[in-house]
């Protein structure tokens, strides 16, 4: 509760926001050998002011793949998780996608997040 000039009012929580964020963006595997995996750390951030709720990732397929991290489906305001991506070329095209991460918050806010991934094989 915040008081100005003797009146009283209720500051609103402001919305979810995740943010994902890595070494670098997009994320560049480089190119390795066909067959050969490689993974990479992402921190997902909730720098809104309320609960993000029923979190969701999407949009890697083969050649990339999520492979675990400390992600649930809730993060609190102020709180980080882990999303491991992992890269395993299958031809030597250079390819790239993008992860999805999909959420809702108590304030209705429906958000999506996104981060690029890209690599080569040899």
């Amino acid at each position: 509760m915040c008081t100005t000039l003797g009146a009283s009012y209720q500051k609103a929580a402001s919305a979810s926001n995740l943010s994902v964020s890595s070494p670098a963006s997009p994320y560049d595997f480089g190119t390795i050998g066909i067959g050969v995996s490689q993974s990479v750390t992402l921190t997902l951030t909730n720098v809104g002011g309320v609960q993000a709720s029923s979190i969701v990732f999407s949009g890697l397929n083969g050649p990339f793949s999520n492979t675990g991290g400390t992600c649930r489906q809730t993060l609190a305001p102020g709180a980080s998780c882990t999303i491991k991506v992992s890269y395993t070329p299958v031809t030597t095209n250079t390819v790239s996608q993008t992860l999805s991460v999909t959420y809702t918050d108590s304030l209705s806010t429906l958000g999506n997040a996104s981060y690029q991934v890209m690599g080569a094989g040899t």
